[in-house]
């Protein structure tokens, strides 16, 4: 598995591929010459000696603004991102790290969490059914989604002991401060949609800058279902990674704050 660390890279104009030997005079992916605008040799035949395979996939690291600022190739079966920066460890050395292994296919990259990492996210790119204890990320605002029993108990008698509500509440979205506790809470049940973001909605968070004016909308279906979609915010929605989780070619991800988009050759 080759890996790319230098800050700046060169890539072929034709096929992409990073270069990786400075003093190479061709491509290693197409054979295309350095700097020339086709192949070289007789009749545009690559010349002997050339690789002709580039790499399979790539994680490209995002900047805050969401350039590509680092490159890593990556061309083995698998490998670990860690917490500790960005770093890829290949065969049996990822074995005690905490981050994500990626472990290549023909149509994704299969990410599962390595020990126990810091905030390991996937960015949705269409709408998605939560499972219970499943953690959002709308703008800076960390979402956890549970499931809620409600035992149906209502008092009917002359002294009223609770609220009338519109139906039994299936789900409770729950706001997460640094350390974990709850500091607001949002419930569903059977019918019931929300809004959230920045400046409309039915929860929103005005005090946070990197939320969206209309950030996502969470769904409880008649048969209890949750799900999120993107509502077209500006960074994104995600959701974390606490199993195998399938990640397309373009899709980004997200660990201990590092943003990186997965691309397959």
């Amino acid at each position: 598995m080759a890996i790319v660390t230098d800050e700046t890279l060169t890539f072929c104009r034709t096929c992409g591929t990073i270069r990786t030997d400075e003093t190479a005079r061709f491509c290693a992916g197409c054979g295309t010459r350095i700097g020339g605008g086709g192949p070289p040799g007789p009749g545009g035949t690559v010349p002997r000696g050339i690789p002709q395979v580039a790499s399979r996939a790539s994680l490209t690291i995002l900047d805050a603004a969401g350039t590509a600022s680092r490159v890593i190739a990556l061309d083995g079966d698998a490998a670990t991102v860690t917490t500790d920066g960005v770093e890829i460890l290949v065969g049996d050395g990822h074995a005690g790290g905490d981050g994500a292994t990626l472990s290549l296919g023909p149509d994704g990259v299969d990410v599962e969490p390595v020990g126990a990492p810091r905030a390991l996210y996937v960015f949705l790119t269409t709408e998605t059914v939560l499972n219970d204890g499943d953690v959002l990320l709308l703008g800076s605002q960390v979402i956890r989604y549970r499931r809620w029993v409600d035992d149906g108990t209502y008092f009917a008698d002359q002294t009223q002991l609770g609220s009338i509500v519109p139906g039994r509440d299936c789900a409770v979205l729950e706001q997460l401060r640094a350390d974990g506790r709850v500091r607001d809470m949002m419930y569903l049940w059977p019918g019931r949609s929300i809004l959230i973001g920045r400046e409309e909605g039915d929860w929103v968070f005005a005090f946070d800058r990197t939320m969206s004016a209309r950030h996502a909308s969470i769904t409880c279906a008649q048969d209890g279902t949750i799900s999120v979609r993107d509502v077209g915010s500006r960074n994104g929605v995600a959701v974390s990674v606490r199993g195998p989780r399938r990640v397309a070619s373009g899709q980004r991800m997200s660990l201990a704050g590092k943003v990186m988009r997965v691309d397959l050759a």
